[in-house]
């Protein structure tokens, strides 16, 4: 059964002193866990299936765990072009020249016009309720182009103790190699644990309110337009990415 909690960086009013610390240790962990790497051959081909050269990456956050990701994926994909946009833009200059930010508020479920190519949305699904889901998938039938969703979490009682167990001891192991480390920061982890707290929370309540394949592809067949779906799981050294994607093709 899914529960649809809410996560503490969702919330407006979550000051940006503790949310900016909170995603710059998500995109260090899944950097340094290459947490993506095994959605990547399943994403170029779906690409490339669309002829599309840009990519429209929706809910991208700070977006500096996917770097890598991107880095690769162009070296697979010559022109390749990446844009990174989110409902909360935080401005964040990419070292990839390939890679720019979108400065201004992007909702998933009615992307701009002038934002044209495959869509992508990295570990955003679970934060939507499914009949959000269903309309940035319908949006995505509008465009037409293409949209490959790739989650990393998943839901049960297995990923929820694996989180409670480990969680607390990466954020602490991680927290110092953060860039730039604030001496708020600093305060919020050790001294006053707001921070891994509030990673934990947000980890715990991502799995409860996952997708598995079955229920993203019956959300995403619910849409009318030329895209045909897939879903499933896949796994790389241990790593699993549920995964749902959308081309004309199939």
């Amino acid at each position: 059964m899914r529960f649809q909690l809410f996560e503490f960086t969702d919330l407006g009013w979550y000051p940006a002193f503790l949310k900016q610390p909170v995603v710059q240790y998500l995109d260090l962990a899944s950097k340094l866990f290459g947490v993506f790497e095994p959605a990547r051959t399943l994403l170029l081909e779906a690409i490339h299936s669309s002829g599309a050269q840009q990519i429209v990456d929706l809910g991208s956050g700070a977006g500096g765990g996917l770097d890598t990701f991107w880095l690769n994926a162009r070296r697979e994909s010559r022109g390749l072009h990446v844009i990174r946009t989110d409902l909360f833009p935080i401005q964040r200059e990419s070292d990839l020249d390939f890679i720019e930010n979108y400065p201004h508020s992007v909702d998933a479920t009615k992307v701009p016009d002038n934002l044209k190519g495959f869509r992508t949305m990295f570990t955003l699904a679970h934060h939507l309720d499914p009949d959000k889901l269903r309309q940035s998938f319908q949006d995505a039938q509008r465009n037409s182009a293409g949209l490959a969703v790739f989650e990393p979490v998943s839901r049960g009682l297995v990923p929820v103790l694996s989180m409670i167990l480990l969680v607390p001891f990466l954020v602490l192991a991680l927290v110092p190699f953060i860039k730039p480390l604030r001496p708020l920061t600093l305060m919020f982890t050790y001294l006053i644990p707001v921070i891994p707290f509030t990673i934990l929370w947000d980890g715990i309540v991502s799995s409860l309110r996952a997708y598995p394949p079955t229920e993203l592809l019956k959300i995403a067949e619910s849409t009318a337009g030329p895209l045909k779906w897939k879903s499933g799981i896949v796994g790389h050294k241990g790593r699993t990415i549920t995964y749902l994607i959308g081309t004309k093709s199939g």
